[in-house]
């Protein structure tokens, strides 16, 4: 069975460009986007619709190229926190109330939760401890990764963190080139 393209539900894509917009920043990204992207940028799509791999690849990409990989994080852990978590707390607040809010809690349904807004990567979860987790994400169909998708997943980390009211450290990705993907250790207080 063929893997299916990497794609992304389109309110991620929505709150990226919004803080983009906000900050000012917005138009350079459009200016340096491709044909396609550059139109999504212009008529975003609605917040239900999905947005392939390659066009959020190439816009975090730009947003690297005209920012820096620390901006493609801070505004990946934003736009994660403004437009995924309100939909993990209505998914997942059931779960929660009975297990807690914890960063286990969370990874260990990791693929669950991912399926709510992503298809074509496979996370991974290990526990390492009682304040310790290894996670991964896998683009299995996807071209290489690059700097800029793994600072993006850093940043989507760092908002399950803030989710979960922990305060942490991840690790910088350990690449597996072969799964066209990275892990990531955390641990939190």
């Amino acid at each position: 069975m063929a893997q299916a393209e990497a794609a992304s539900k389109a309110s991620l894509f929505i709150g990226i460009r919004a803080i983009l917009a906000r900050e000012g920043r917005l138009e350079r990204v459009i200016e340096a986007a491709g044909p396609t992207l550059k139109a999504l940028l212009e008529h975003p799509p609605l917040a239900s619709e999905w947005v392939s791999g390659t066009l959020m690849h190439e816009l975090l990409t730009a947003i690297a190229a005209n920012d820096g990989l620390d901006a493609v994080q801070r505004t990946t852990r934003r736009a994660v926190t403004e437009s995924i978590v309100p939909l993990l707390r209505s998914y997942a607040g059931p779960m929660l109330r009975l297990f807690g809010a914890t960063p286990h809690t969370i990874f260990s349904r990791l693929n669950d939760v991912m399926k709510l807004t992503n298809r074509g990567i496979d996370g991974g979860y290990r526990r390492g401890g009682e304040r310790r987790a290894f996670v991964s994400f896998c683009h299995p169909a996807a071209g290489p990764m690059n700097a800029a998708m793994f600072a993006s997943w850093r940043g989507s980390l760092e908002a399950i963190l803030d989710f979960c009211d922990v305060r942490g450290t991840i690790s910088p990705p350990v690449v597996n080139a072969a799964k066209n993907g990275a892990e990531f250790e955390l641990e939190w207080q």
